[in-house]
């Protein structure tokens, strides 16, 4: 089954479902329309970011712009063996390999911010 994004709009109302393989996601919205819609679109579009981070089978994390990890997904914590609590709060720098050189960490951080 494939990934689709549905919407509906009726007079004054709208219905929204995220489907991934055929499970929906996040919630529908359905009743008097309050908001315009590009900011329901947004609000889809962040449900649907937020169920990709946390349902990769990828370790990933999310950084302030300091390198602060403010979230880290399920497999992030099955990959480095670190709980949640451990590593929220704290710089990137805790996840440095001693067989990395620095030089390494130079680059990739220049691509980051590029």
């Amino acid at each position: 089954m494939e990934n689709s994004f549905e919407a509906t709009v009726r007079p004054l109302a709208i219905g929204i479902t995220l489907r991934m393989n055929g499970d929906a996601m996040g919630e529908t919205a359905d009743g008097s329309l309050r908001e315009p819609l590009p900011t329901i679109m947004l609000e889809a579009e962040n449900t649907l970011l937020r169920w990709a981070f946390d349902h990769s089978s990828d370790g990933m994390l999310l950084t302030d712009p300091k390198g602060v990890i403010r979230m880290v997904n399920d497999a992030f914590i099955r990959m480095f063996g670190f709980s949640r609590e451990e590593a929220v709060g704290q710089r990137t720098g805790f996840l440095r390999s001693p067989y990395s050189t620095q030089e390494f960490y130079e680059e990739m951080w220049r691509s980051l911010r590029d």
